[in-house]
Formats: C-alpha cells, structure tokens, sequence
C-alpha cells in the first residue's frame, strides 16, 4: 500500500511538473501561424497580400489565398538568367536579384523589377562588377532613402557585406557586416537589418537562425527555428503587421545549396511561411 500511495504521489508530481512546463512554454511561444505556398525563395508582405517567389515564378496571396502568378519572369534580362533569389518590395514594384546559376558559379548577376499588381517584369539592372559580389542571395528594400541592399550566399569574405543600389540601378557601395554565414533572406526593418541564415544543418537537426543587425554593428539572435515542423532550409523573410515572416524549405536533401533527392516520407519538397510576433 505504501509503494503504491508512493507511485501514485511521484506520478503526480512528474504530471504537475509537466504541465507546468508546457503552460510556461505556450505562454512564451510567439508564433502566430504558418501556411504552405508554392515557392521557396522569397515572401514579401504588404496590407493583406503576400507575394512568393521561387527561382521561376512570383506568385500573390490575398488572405491567405492564391488568387495570381507570373511563370514568365525572365522578359527583361540582358542574356540568360535561369534563378531569383529572395524578393523584396515596395508599394509599387518588386525586386528580385537574378542571376545565371548552375549550383557552382553565378554569372550575369542583375536585380529584376517587376509591377506589384500584375506581376509582369518592368526592367532590370546589371549589378556593378567593381562591387566584387559574387552571388545573389537576397534583396532587400530600405524605404528610409528608396534604396536597395543585396547579400551574398557563402562563408567567404565578399559575402560579409551589403552591396548598395538606387532604383535606378547606381552602385552607392557596399557596408561591412559580421560575419553571419549562408545568407537566404534581408529585410529592413526600424534602422535594423535583419538576416535569415541557413547555418543549422537540417541532416543533423540543427535548427538555422534570424538575426538582427543594428546600424552599430551589434548582432542579436531573434529567433532560433527550432520550432517548425521539420528541419530544413531557410529562405526569405519580411516583417509586417508587427509579425516576422519566414520562408521554409521541408523535405528536400541539401547540401551545398544543391538538391540531392528528398527525406525519407516526403514526396516532394514543401514549402512554408511561418508567421511570428515581433518581440
């Protein structure tokens, strides 16, 4: 009798423990939703529309439904351009770095830009070959002076820095960053750069970072990505409405930034934002 009154008094206490720690953990947690759409490399968010690129394609949300898409985004280029990196925008157009990629090299670096509205390509610029840019990750809009930065995808030197642009595709120069690594998404957001890194590595569970960047220099981490549904990839990102919207990649083998195949239960690669309030 008095083990089982022990037991029953130890069960107790780990069932009480538990769910204290869940109650505490839901009461920190600050993701709001997430929901699947049909690219993975960039989300830019602006009133209730929220628009999608992939390498080939622009795409626009309404309320969470797909109501438009650009599948002919290549119109304006000079010579072949065959990715998009993560978009940005503004209230008329949006921008896109485009490049010629192959997995190894990237030739023919520009920034596209396209009508918000129909989603038809405008125009584009070459991006300056005295930058020393070597790649074209992600693109950001700075509504601050009508200005756009660009990040390099690597872990070597000339991608820890923003290279800096007018609209009317000006080099203004580029600004030294720390040296955060593998450089998916860039926004901008109250004086701060905020920066979507794939630097976990999903084939050993390790969650990748956001982070933000102040105009000093100071790094913080906003956000661990430990809790989406499965490890992956991180893309783009923007912030909207007091909430941070991230770009997920799920289901795909990656290394290198190369596709090798898909994870054991997946069928195809998934593609997801996830919404969280902005601390």
């Amino acid at each position: 009798m008095v083990s089982s009154r022990m037991s029953k008094h130890k069960a107790f206490w780990r069932y009480s423990l538990c769910l204290i720690l869940m109650l505490s953990l839901t009461s920190c947690h600050d993701f709001t939703n997430s929901q699947e759409v049909n690219g993975g490399q960039g989300v830019f968010v602006i009133d209730d529309q929220m628009y999608i690129n992939g390498s080939a394609q622009i795409s626009l949300y309404h309320n969470g439904e797909l109501i438009k898409q650009n599948k002919d985004v290549f119109t304006k280029y000079q010579g072949e351009v065959n990715h998009l990196g993560a978009l940005s925008g503004n209230d008329r157009y949006l921008f896109a770095p485009a490049e010629a990629f192959d997995g190894n090299d990237s030739i023919n670096k520009q920034v596209g830009i396209y009508d918000r509205h129909t989603l038809k390509q405008v125009k584009a610029f070459p991006l300056a070959k005295q930058s020393g840019q070597q790649e074209c990750s992600a693109l950001a809009y700075d509504d601050r002076d009508h200005s756009l930065w660009l990040t390099q995808w690597g872990d070597t030197n000339s991608s820890f820095y923003l290279y800096h642009y007018d609209l009317n595709g000006q080099y203004l120069g580029k600004r030294k960053i720390p040296p955060l690594k593998w450089i998916q998404g860039l926004t901008v957001y109250k004086n701060d750069f905020y920066f979507a890194c794939d630097d976990g590595d999903a084939n050993k569970d390790q969650p990748d970072h956001i982070y933000r960047v102040s105009k000093a220099g100071q790094v913080k981490t906003i956000r661990l990505l430990d809790d989406v549904y499965d490890q992956g990839e991180v893309e783009g990102l923007s912030i909207a409405h007091q909430n941070l919207y991230v770009l997920y990649n799920r289901g795909a083998k990656v290394v290198d930034g190369k596709v090798l195949g898909l994870e054991k239960g997946y069928d195809h690669q998934i593609h997801e934002v996830y919404a969280y309030k902005l601390k």
